[in-house]
């Protein structure tokens, strides 16, 4: 059974907010997306 205290998608004033979920991914692949361009430059 799910911990209740985690919060969730189902709504609710402790849930995630699947607005900020396609920011949060831009954010986080930054570093992988400019590594992956230096290689790419590199050869």
């Amino acid at each position: 059974m799910p911990d209740r205290a985690v919060p969730a998608c189902s709504g609710g004033p402790d849930t995630f907010d699947q607005a900020q979920a396609k920011g949060f991914v831009q954010l986080f692949s930054l570093p992988a997306k400019i590594a992956a361009a230096r290689d790419a430059k590199r050869g």
